[in-house]
């Protein structure tokens, strides 16, 4: 290519330059919309990922806030086997029960649409343990609620190791991670029975005859 515009006239070797300076601000010219459109478009995903990032950051603060939450035990004022009894607080009483499905419908509005499938399916079996609880609490007296909050505090304390697990793997591969959201996740029907089944909750229903929902 040297040799051929060695072989050029000099007038047209001089002209060179601006020719290709005019042909490059052309191009430069044309395209310069859809460079500018392009760069836009990556800072608004850029900008949508962050805010993206925040929701789900937010979503499982939540979850381990409601994991924490779950924990919450209180004396008996009784002694069993020498130690002293305990009871999950969330059964106390049946305005408590009502406290802490408020605080599950409260903090699921944060994490429903922003969790990813496996925390989704995990979550829903925990709306679906609730749900069975609700059943129990409306058809039991309120002076049978202590006895409820002894036997199935040791639920209340699986499912916050669970959630709290499913939780802090989430922060562990936060950096590893791809976003996926599919927050529709839930077990299939026998394993949200084979679940709901080794809970104290549903040897109680069983035990008293109570409706066991699976859905």
């Amino acid at each position: 290519m040297f040799e051929v515009l060695k072989s050029l006239p000099t007038n047209a070797q001089l002209l060179l330059p601006l020719v290709f300076s005019f042909f490059g601000g052309l191009i430069s010219l044309l395209f310069q919309p859809i460079i500018a459109r392009l760069n836009k478009r990556l800072e608004l995903t850029g900008r949508a990922w962050e805010r993206v990032q925040d929701r789900r950051l937010d979503a499982y603060e939540a979850l381990l806030a409601l994991a924490k939450n779950l924990k919450i035990t209180s004396t008996t004022g009784r002694h069993e086997n020498g130690f002293l009894e305990t009871k999950t607080v969330h059964l106390d009483n049946k305005e408590s029960f009502e406290n802490v499905m408020s605080l599950f419908i409260e903090l699921e509005s944060i994490w429903i649409d922003w969790v990813d499938d496996r925390t989704s399916q995990h979550t829903k079996y925990l709306a679906d343990y609730f749900q069975n609880l609700r059943i129990v609490v409306d058809q039991i007296d309120e002076t049978d609620m202590d006895e409820i909050a002894v036997l199935l505090k040791p639920d209340f304390v699986d499912l916050a190791s669970q959630t709290t697990r499913i939780a802090h793997d989430f922060f562990s591969k936060i950096d590893k991670r791809r976003l996926k959201i599919r927050g529709n996740g839930k077990y299939r029907l026998k394993k949200t029975i084979r679940l709901l089944s080794r809970t104290e909750l549903s040897k109680f229903m069983v035990e008293k005859d109570l409706l066991l929902k699976d859905h």
